[in-house]
């Protein structure tokens, strides 16, 4: 046995040493039941999983010992629990994750940094869907790292704040998704560290002045559809601003794209997926 669906269940505790004899698997989901505590040796054996699937549990507090004998794993869904914090040690016998889902829980705060230390191959991270208010310095890379991510998973939670330097570390990222905040603007160097990106979503946040686009970093794409900066004709605006990091920004129905040193005006907004 390869893959174990136990998804839709009543399933709420997991009890040391209940996988015993299927140490085949190489994927476990144990979705939409009612999971409230994982005891300590709930996953012993299971040191061949490379996929686990916890979404839409009860869980509060996710012991980072139940995990610690997959050596392989590269996708953790927690997704739609309650948790409201991590350890710092939660990912530390887990260095091959790729994918952390942590949609849709009660988080206030970000993990601490040294959460990533060992999360070398890390470049998918959701913490959407939470109560987070500020991204604090250095938020994504532990200290004295580098890291380069794919994805950033941070929209709808409450963020008014982003501390400087809070990418700080990330040598290269593709996406960092901010829509659906409460961002109004950002200080001198939040965005200081942090190599090119290839789109950032600010889209559906407070945002009234295009004086925020300065404190982007290299970046290719911003969508900003959905704020307080909307006017008949932006070109003169974003002329002045000397925006010679940034692309093209796109509005829910227009775009502008740079083209040298003046921004044109496009009759089209830039489409999800559309190639750039």
């Amino acid at each position: 046995m390869g893959i174990l669906g136990l998804d839709k269940n009543k399933i709420s505790v997991l009890p040391d040493n209940g996988f015993e004899g299927l140490e085949s698997l190489y994927a476990l989901t144990l979705e939409h039941n009612s999971i409230d505590l994982l005891e300590v040796d709930c996953f012993k054996y299971l040191n061949k999983i490379y996929g686990l699937g916890l979404g839409n549990n009860k869980i509060e507090k996710f012991n980072s010992n139940c995990i610690k004998d997959m050596r392989v794993l590269t996708t953790l869904n927690l997704e739609s629990n309650s948790i409201l914090n991590l350890e710092p040690e939660t990912l530390n016998y887990t260095p091959h994750l790729s994918i952390l889902g942590l949609m849709n829980n009660k988080f206030t705060d970000f993990p601490p940094n040294s959460l990533y230390k060992n999360s070398i191959d890390l470049f998918h991270l959701d913490y959407s869907w939470n109560k987070i208010t500020t991204i604090p310095y250095r938020a994504f890379v532990a200290e004295n790292t580098e890291k380069t991510y794919e994805i950033f998973y941070l929209q709808n939670n409450q963020i008014s704040h982003i501390e400087k330097r809070a990418f700080e570390g990330i040598t290269r990222a593709t996406y960092i998704v901010l829509h659906d905040n409460k961002i109004r603007d950002l200080v001198d160097g939040a965005f200081e560290g942090i190599g090119p990106v290839k789109q950032i979503d600010l889209s559906n946040n407070l945002i009234e002045s295009l004086e925020i686009l300065k404190k982007l970093p290299n970046c290719y794409l911003v969508r900003l559809g959905g704020n307080k900066v909307e006017r008949d004709d932006l070109s003169p605006e974003l002329d002045k601003l000397e925006l010679n990091q940034l692309e093209c920004i796109s509005f829910d129905n227009y775009s502008y794209k740079r083209v040298e040193n003046n921004w044109v005006f496009v009759d089209s907004t830039v489409k999800e997926n559309e190639p750039w």
